[in-house]
């Protein structure tokens, strides 16, 4: 099923007897691929593949210079794109599909895994998180990880990166490995969580380590 909300196109890949909803910051192709992946799953759950997102604004938290000398800056979109996903984009969604989702997921890779993280800092409206590979580089995300709290709703998150994601030339992204483990571990106190590392870089297998954190999560609510 497709439709549109807004600027956003919502492609749903509806599971079977399911009310768990996974919310995935991504495009149609990446959606089916992820969906299909995710076919041995033990728990039925409908993926909603959300699309027209703009990347370095919608998923920003706040704004940040070009980290690549001919890269486009972040401009901190997040909490106006949440507030659109959470008040809009999802209350549309359960009225087409005529369904409310008891449990939501909002799942994401790179910069989304980042926005769905931050998310939880900022809503009740989830209860699993997946940022596979996400940008926890992200320069201070670490230091608001310490200074907020996460909502009481969260049940668990799952983190994961390629093992080879921190050998970069680029000395902001090199963080991304010791800073993710520092917010899984104090995330660790506060939810249930996991860490993962997946063989490769950032740009390797991407729907594979998506579905594996979205299968996680599921089976854990």
């Amino acid at each position: 099923m497709e439709f549109q909300i807004g600027n956003k196109k919502i492609t749903v890949y509806e599971g079977k007897n399911s009310d768990i909803a996974v919310f995935m910051n991504s495009d149609h192709a990446e959606g089916a691929e992820v969906f299909n992946e995710c076919e041995n799953c033990d728990k039925p759950f409908t993926l909603i593949a959300i699309d027209g997102i703009d990347w370095n604004g919608d998923l920003s938290p706040w704004m940040a210079d070009a980290i690549f000398p001919k890269g486009e800056p972040f401009t901190g979109g997040a909490d106006a794109y949440l507030a659109e996903l959470t008040m809009e984009i999802i209350p549309q969604i359960e009225e087409k599909l005529k369904k409310t989702f008891s449990k939501k997921i909002l799942a994401g890779y790179s910069l989304a895994g980042l926005f769905a993280l931050y998310s939880v800092y900022n809503t009740d409206a989830f209860q699993g998180v997946v940022s596979a590979s996400g940008s926890l580089w992200y320069p201070q995300f670490l230091e608001y990880t310490k200074q907020h709290t996460i909502s009481t709703e969260v049940q668990c998150v799952y983190f994961s990166l390629g093992d080879k994601e921190a050998n970069t030339k680029n000395p902001i992204m090199q963080l991304v490995d010791i800073r993710t483990q520092e917010i899984y571990q104090d995330m660790s106190k506060q939810c249930k969580t996991i860490f993962e590392y997946n063989a490769g870089g950032h740009f390797v297998d991407d729907t594979k380590r998506l579905a594996k954190g979205i299968c996680w999560t599921v089976q854990q609510l």
